[in-house]
């Protein structure tokens, strides 16, 4: 393991965290020290190179010192940044295990560390800020560190865990020789590859020292690390207890916040879950406790493991150079599939990643630098870019067709009008009409979400089809998308896949309309642009580039959009959303701007924060935005992890259940879910294990059908044994199965499920919703909006679903409703753009920390660097993407032809279609027979031996030459040539004839055609209704027929009946005419009609505009408005065309709404040059009072006040403002002469202060004297002289002496308490801006003013100062044991001051109050009576003090109280007598053992003299329990009772406990159930006392038995004699 944290070691100079965390000894001891050793190429410039560490040298670094010149090492100190940066490396748990029984591993370790550390040192680098790199993230790789390095060997938990610190100093050296701070960008994101450099090395090492090594693999099969096959897998998880310490602070952290921790929030979880250091253990006490753990026989198998590695050879299994470069290519496959470009540390550490000990690092270098397929680009010189040369060849063959397309068609139809009359759809019929106009072959059309797409291509296909466009085609990425666009009237909509893959293709000349092209990749964007090219297509590509994109590789739309001369056409205003500020949030994350979008939303309460209860918070909107969930086509819920999408499930459906909506008893159902491997994962065999399950997403012939799935048994070299019996190559099959993991769901009628895999017969894709019946075996298929669509019966054995419920932000792409809930932890700003814009009326996100996820959002943009963005941001230069040159190109294709995509298979299928069309046709294998021989025998009968060739040979040679040049033929014989012309001359003359009599047959045709076509003519000239002659539909097909068949050479069809019958025919259509005409004159007099109107309606619209504006007094004349002439001239073009003219529209019509606003606004710009003359006025009078110091005298004079009131006055009656008046310009002299008073005025009051400031001083001097004098216990000689001197300086006007100053005999308790009191009063007063010479102002007004206002809080402040002093000072007053009358009434004030009871008015508390006030008083009561009766009952006496120091020189007693009174001394007295007896008691059972007291009698033991030693509560007590308790069991089991127990508990000297004990030892015994019983508790054995008081009852002072009654008299006597 390979990370990095940021030490800042800001407190002190570094020494502690070098002593405490590095160089101690682990964990575990302070004394035991490591030694550090300074490594990296530049301690050579400081003299340190491979030198044990010191605290002083780090120190120095740590201070930003030049340790070798002690001058300052970089030119900026960054007070807050980080100082070092610690690369930590930890060995494999195995690993360091086996350390234990092997030292040569640590050495391998040490080695592998200072590998990886190299290579991370040649991306060390510092900022470049100078010249063009100014304000960029540019940097200069520099490639030399100084770092110390710390081997440590044990975990904090004290497991064996080998690690290494690197600890790097934030220095290096640029090109120019000075040290500047290190950048460790590119050091971070190639912190795996490091990790990856140390597990090669350390694996390579550890088959070297004789250990084998197995891989780690996680459970999708992805390998982690290495581990020795030696260790058994208990041991290392035994060993990991530090770990799972992490992981448990990991899973608390995520309860309590509900989101995982950040990297910084895990170093802090490490760090706060470190137990201190035991500092009094040594190396061989922690090893012997590591060693401790393991069991014998596992301790034998690991020092036998280790002997044996050290006595066999080394295992070699290096790759050679040929399975070197096989496994790049397999890792490039996968890498490249989903990136344009990587950097090559990422190639590296993958590579390394599967060949852990297996490949040489340098080799493996040299090795990628060889690939022909793969371009270096460029860049860091360390850590260069790298791309195919295929991703090459796509990004510029894009951008080149496109650029080649331009201008090369005529307009379609600009003279089309999109959505006329519509003025709220005006963005949408410029960029229509934009398109329709358009030239070129390719065009962009970008539209944000929810601008009305999908309408504008409705209109836009309206108009392609005005423009005589017939062929319109739809292309949408998913099977989903198309039946949406079915919905909307989109008929020709096809995917993708499809429409790159079907042999029907569009006609030549069609229109390709390609929807959410963001989300084609550069492979399927080029081989589009490729077909339109040899189809003739134009295209349009619709889409939106920052919204989701391809998980294939290249962003093919944002690279159009970018980077080419493609003519773009957008879309920015929103429709979708309803709420104003929702659509503003929309639009600015269309624009780019995520934070602002996030505030917004923030503010409008759209964003919630739930903490660990964020998706039982949504789930609770989604029910409540669906009315507990009986309108699920209400709402869309979305999240954007499988993780989150499976809690959020499982939150909803528990409120659906409440609901009812799901009914009846679910049935558990297994469920397959994708790892979303790529494909090249998928074609390498190796890649799978026994185990895994692979579901298949086509029909495989013969193996399994779609959304089945199975289970590997074993993978056969490059085949996978199936469970199902059957065999497949994973390179054949990656187009036919996915990898993955079956889980259980439940399912109820009424649940929702989402497919995953299409079963297109019937009529399921992936991402169909369906709906759960009641019968198991059906489901209900569901539009996209929620509408159902047919019940069918659920495919058999198809497992490739999940709940539909909850959708992720890429399937939600497309998708509309009219809410939205969003619950996400964290989203990147596609995913935050996606999800938010599918609502219409309102949106709902939910999250556990908004900060997470706002901060998320500022640096996870989802975007993949293409080539050219990298060459726009200067990360490589411009020349790498030169195209190839001509002569490349065609070496190119000779060694590979440039097949189209899929054009080889198609070209194959074609050919064998031929083949086997030949094969069934008699005919010609008869023809291909006799052709065969005839040229067998003419040419080469004679000259070669011919090799035996069958038919199949000869048609297998044929497929082949369709794919070479022709062959020269052999020249025939001058025989062959004449038969052949003759032949050719005799149908030539046949041809002649048949033709000439075809010409016959045409000519009588014709004209009888011209004869009928004439009469009808002339009967429509004078019958007709004055139209132009036009044929009929029967006609006009007719001729039509006949120039078809004229065109293809067939003789024309005989006259049909109705052509001499020209009659009937003219005649109808002349009635025809007629009534046109009769309709033609009534619509122009409507026309007529309606124009006149429109021509009144707008001269009186003109002639009231122009009075109206008259009245207003406006300062323009008057003129027509933009959208009155854009009116009026459409009037006048439809009047010219003899179209009808159009309403006028409702802005003009409520033209005077309209004046009322512009007069409005002219009136707000008179408002602004007036406020701004204003403004102006006074910022110039108010310099001048700034420059004399006075500004805070300035304020306006009255007649200002008065002129700004009267302006306020007209700006509210909508009148015009004034002019300033003049005596208000000429200011000057006035604001001068108020200055040199307001100066006068200041010098006054700065006099004034300083005499209330001396003052002040001397009030504070005085206080102290007098405290003093109060309380000092005799007066001092130098009194007299020390206030001789004070006099003087009262006399003097100088100040007093400060607390510095004063004697020592005058610093009394009391006089600093009096000082403290002072200096926190004027604290207080300068919080509150208030000065001594406030109180009684006499020349500052409004100081005094301000005093008033704040002298209740100053009180207020001061009077809370003395209250909390009281309380802290009130215990030491409390000890004092002779206190005077003063000092007791002082205690009693602030023990009821604590307890609130000083009230003023009593009376005037409610009734509530006055009592809650009775508590408190009897509280203060109480303790002041407690403190009187400890000063009564005095101090404790000397013989109690010296009993207990007796006691605590006998170890009983550790500490007592300062001074305790004569109570609390005999309480502890009591309690340690009482301790000193049960010590003597366990003493005298030592001594005397009755281990086999239970088998002997009472007697027997009496006599021996042993129960007269044990005291009371002893052994002799337990055998009396058994006497008394067993003849109650004898005695209960005779009468047959329920229970029986004894009273003995009562007693607090009778151990119930044994008592219980014995009791169910016999009840078990006599088989009589026993009661357990402890009567003390609970106040049992006073209420025992009272009891007895109460009923006369004796009670005796011993247990009863003679011993006990021994011992009491002896203990009377005892305090008998002591007493006398």
């Amino acid at each position: 393991m390979f990370n990095m944290t940021k030490i800042r070691a800001t407190n002190g100079s570094g020494k502690s965290f070098y002593a405490n965390h590095l160089c101690s000894n682990d964990y575990y001891s302070e004394h035991e020290k490591v030694q550090g050793y300074w490594r990296g190429e530049l301690t050579e410039a400081f003299g340190l190179r491979d030198k044990v560490v010191t605290s002083e040298e780090f120190s120095l670094f740590q201070r930003n010192v030049n340790p070798k010149t002690l001058d300052r090492l970089t030119q900026k100190n960054m007070p807050g940044g980080p100082r070092f940066f610690d690369f930590q490396v930890a060995a494999p748990k195995s690993v360091s295990v086996m350390s234990m029984f092997d030292e040569r591993l640590v050495e391998a370790h040490r080695e592998s560390v200072r590998i990886a550390m190299a290579e991370l040192e040649r991306l060390a680098a510092v900022r470049v800020r100078d010249g063009e790199n100014v304000r960029t993230n540019n940097y200069e790789t520099t490639g030399k560190l100084v770092y110390a390095e710390f081997m440590h060997d044990t975990s904090r938990a004290l497991d064996p865990q080998l690690h290494t610190h690197n600890v790097v100093c934030n220095v290096t050296r640029a090109g120019d020789g000075r040290y500047k701070a290190l950048e460790t960008l590119e050091m971070c994101r190639a912190i795996r590859y490091a990790g990856k450099v140390y597990h090669n090395e350390m694996a390579a090492r550890c088959r070297e020292l004789g250990y084998e090594t197995v891989e780690t693999r996680d459970r999708k099969g992805n390998v982690i690390w290495y581990d020795l096959a030696c260790v058994p897998a208990d041991v290392m998880e035994r060993f990991s207890k530090r770990r799972r310490q992490i992981e448990k602070a990991e899973a608390e952290f995520i309860a309590e916040h509900g989101r995982k921790p950040t990297l910084s929030e895990n170093n802090y979880l490490s760090t706060s879950t470190r137990t201190d250091k035991m500092l009094t253990s040594t190396r061989e006490k922690v090893r012997e406790f590591q060693m401790g753990q393991l069991g014998h026989r596992e301790e034998a198998q690991l020092y036998a493991a280790a002997k044996r590695a050290k006595e066999h050879a080394p295992v070699a299994d290096v790759l050679d150079r040929e399975k070197t470069v096989e496994q790049i290519r397999n890792v490039i496959g996968e890498l490249y599939e989903r990136e344009s470009v990587l950097k090559l540390d990422k190639i590296l550490a993958e590579v390394l990643n599967r060949n852990l000990g297996r490949i040489k690092l340098q080799e493996l270098k040299r090795a990628v630098k060889e690939i022909p397929e793969l371009r270096n680009l460029g860049g860091n010189a360390a850590n260069p870019y790298y791309a195919p040369e295929v991703v090459i060849e796509r990004e510029l063959s894009a951008i080149g067709l496109v650029d080649q397309q331009r201008d090369v068609f005529d307009a379609i139809a600009p003279e089309f009008q999109a959505f006329p009359g519509d003025r709220s759809r005006e963005a949408q019929a410029m960029l229509i009409h934009g398109l329709l106009s358009s030239k070129d072959r390719f065009n962009l059309f970008r539209g944000v979400a929810g601008a009305g797409k999908t309408s504008t291509l409705q209109e836009f296909c309206k108009g392609l089809r005005s423009g005589d466009v017939t062929d319109i085609h739809l292309v949408a990425p998913t099977n989903s998308a198309t039946d949406v666009l079915k919905q909307e009237g989109f008929e020709q909509s096809q995917t993708v896949a499809g429409f790159l893959l079907s042999k029907q293709k569009p006609p030549a000349g069609a229109y390709v309309i390609i929807d959410e092209s963001g989300l084609n990749s550069l492979r399927e964007g080029v081989e589009i642009l490729k077909l339109a090219r040899q189809n003739n297509y134009r295209v349009l590509f619709v889409g939106d580039a920052r919204q989701h994109t391809a998980v294939e590789s290249g962003d093919f739309f944002r690279l159009l959009e970018d980077y080419s001369q493609i003519q773009k056409f957008s879309l920015t205003d929103i429709h979708r959303q309803q709420n104003a500020e929702y659509r503003r949030g929309i639009f600015e994350c269309a624009m780019g701007q995520h934070e602002q979008a996030f505030e917004r939303f923030d503010k409008q309460h759209f964003i919630h924060e739930g903490k660990q209860k964020y998706l039982e918070e949504a789930a609770g909107k989604y029910m409540e935005y669906t009315e507990q969930g009986r309108y699920l086509n209400r709402a869309i819920l979305v999240a954007p992890t499988h993780e989150e999408c499976d809690k959020l499930t499982a939150s909803v459906r528990a409120k659906l259940k409440e609901a009812e909506v799901l009914r009846g008893a679910g049935r558990e159902t297994e469920v397959f879910r994708s790892w979303n491997k790529p494909k090249a994962w998928l074609k390498d065999a190796s890649n799978f294990q026994p185990g895994m399950t692979i579901g298949f997403i086509r029909n495989m012939k013969g193996v399994s059908n779609a959304g089945e799935v199975t289970r590997i048994e074993a993978v056969d070299g490059k085949q996978l044994v199936l469970a199902n019996g059957k065999r497949i190559f994973a390179k054949g099959a990656s187009d036919f199965i996915d990898v993955g993991e079956m889980r259980k769901i439940e399912l109820c009628e009424g649940d929702l499920i989402q497919f995953r895999v299409n079963l297109k017969a019937k009529k399921i894709y992936n991402g169909t919703l369906a709906r759960v019946s009641a019968d198991p075996g059906k489901v209900e298929i569901l539009y996209s909006d929620g509408r159902p669509r047919k019940l069918i019966d659920m495919p058999e054995n198809y497992a490739a679903f999940d709940y539909g419920w909850v959708t992720t932000s890429h399937k939600s792409q497309g998708r509309t409703a009219e809410n939205v809930v969003v619950a996400a932890e964290s989203l990147d700003r596609k995913a935050f753009y996606v999800a938010l814009s599918r609502g219409c009326r309102e949106m709902s996100l939910h999250c556990p920390d908004k900060e997470h996820l706002k901060r998320g959002l500022a640096y996870r943009t989802g975007e993949r660097a293409s080539i050219h963005d990298l060459i726009r941001d200067r990360e490589i230069p411009a020349d790498v993407m030169l195209p190839l040159s001509d002569k490349t190109r065609a070496q190119k294709a000779e060694l590979l032809p440039n097949f189209r995509y899929k054009d080889m298979a198609v070209r194959a299928k074609t050919a064998m279609r031929k083949v086997k069309a030949m094969l069934s046709d008699t005919a010609t294998l008869r023809r291909m027979r006799q052709h065969r021989e005839r040229l067998y025998n003419e040419h080469t009968r004679f000259e070669v031996e011919e090799h035996a060739v069958g038919l199949l040979g000869k048609i297998v040679s044929r497929i082949t030459g369709m794919f070479k040049a022709p062959e020269a033929v052999p020249q025939e014989s001058p025989q062959a040539d004449w038969e052949r012309e003759r032949e050719a001359e005799r149908q030539q003359n046949l041809e002649l004839a048949c033709k000439r009599e075809l010409e016959a047959q045409w000519n009588v045709f014709d004209g009888a055609w011209s004869g009928y076509v004439e009469k009808r003519k002339q009967y429509h000239e004078l019958h007709g209704g004055g139209e132009a002659f036009e044929l009929t539909d029967r006609e006009a097909a007719f001729r039509k027929r006949q120039t078809t068949r004229l065109r293809r050479g067939k003789a024309p069809q005989p006259l049909p009946a109705w052509l001499e019958k020209w009659e009937d025919t003219a005649r109808t259509e002349a009635e025809k005419s007629r009534a046109a005409l009769t309709v033609r004159l009534e619509e122009a007099k409507r026309l007529k009609t309606a124009w006149e109107r429109a021509d009144a309606e707008w001269i009186a619209h003109c002639t009231a505009r122009k009075t109206y504006h008259a009245e207003l007094g406006f300062r323009v004349p008057f003129r027509l408005w933009d959208k009155e002439y854009r009116y009026h001239t459409e009037q006048e073009l439809r009047r010219r065309s003899g179209e009808f003219p159009q309403q006028m529209p409702e802005s003009l019509v409520n033209w005077k709404t309209y004046m009322d606003e512009q007069k409005q606004q002219e009136l707000r710009m008179f408002w602004n040059e007036a406020q701004k003359q204003w403004e102006e006025l006074l910022a110039a009078r108010r310099t001048v009072y700034e420059k004399q110091h006075v500004e805070a005298g300035f304020r306006l004079w009255p007649e200002e006040e008065a002129f700004a009131a009267a302006q306020q006055e007209r700006r509210a009656a909508g009148l015009k403002p004034e002019a300033i008046p003049a005596e208000l310009y000429n200011w000057r002299e006035r604001a001068e002469e108020e200055v040199r008073q307001l100066a006068e005025e200041a010098a006054r009051q700065r006099r004034y202060e300083a005499e209330a400031q001396w003052k002040w001083k001397w009030q504070d001097f005085d206080e102290k004297w007098k405290a003093y004098v109060k309380n000092r216990i005799k007066p001092s000689r130098l009194e007299p002289i020390f206030q001789e001197e004070i006099e003087l300086r009262r006399s003097s006007h100088r100040e007093p002496p400060s607390i510095i100053e004063l004697p020592d005999w005058m610093k009394i308790e009391e006089v600093l308490d009096v000082h403290e009191r002072n200096l926190k009063i004027e604290e207080i007063r300068r919080k509150l801006g208030l000065h001594p010479s406030d109180e009684g102002q006499p020349v500052d007004p409004d100081r005094k003013l301000y005093y008033e206002s704040k002298r209740e809080e100053l009180f207020r402040r001061i009077a809370v100062y003395d209250q909390r002093t009281a309380f802290e000072k009130l215990p030491g007053w409390m000890k004092e044991w002779n206190p005077s009358e003063a000092h007791k009434a002082k205690v009693r004030n602030t023990i009821y001051m604590k307890y609130d009871c000083n009230v003023a008015d009593e009376k005037s508390l409610e009734p509530l109050e006055w009592l809650e006030l009775q508590n408190r008083k009897i509280k203060a009561k109480a303790e002041y009576a407690a403190y009187e009766h400890r000063l009564k009952v005095g101090p404790a006496t000397d013989q109690q003090m010296d009993e207990l120091k007796s006691f605590a020189a006998a170890g009983l007693l550790k500490e007592w109280p300062a001074e305790p009174d004569r109570e609390d001394a005999e309480k502890l007295l009591e309690q340690l007598r009482e301790q000193e007896r049960q010590q003597k008691l366990a003493e005298e059972r030592r001594r005397n053992p009755m281990a086999d007291w239970q088998l002997r009698t009472l007697r027997e033991l009496h006599e021996e003299g042993r129960l007269e030693k044990i005291p009371e509560g002893g052994e002799r007590c337990f055998v009396c329990y058994e006497i008394r308790l067993r003849e109650a069991a004898e005695m209960a089991k005779q009468l047959k009772l329920d229970y029986f127990t004894t009273t003995l508990s009562i007693s607090p000297l009778k151990n119930a406990e044994k008592l219980n004990e014995i009791g169910e030892r016999l009840a078990a015994e006599y088989g009589i159930p026993y009661l357990n019983s402890d009567f003390k508790k609970r106040g049992g054995y006073q209420r025992s006392i009272e009891l007895s008081h109460e009923y006369g009852l004796y009670r005796q002072d011993y247990c009863g038995c003679v011993f006990s009654r021994r011992e009491r008299d002896a203990r009377v006597a005892a305090q008998e004699n002591g007493n006398s």
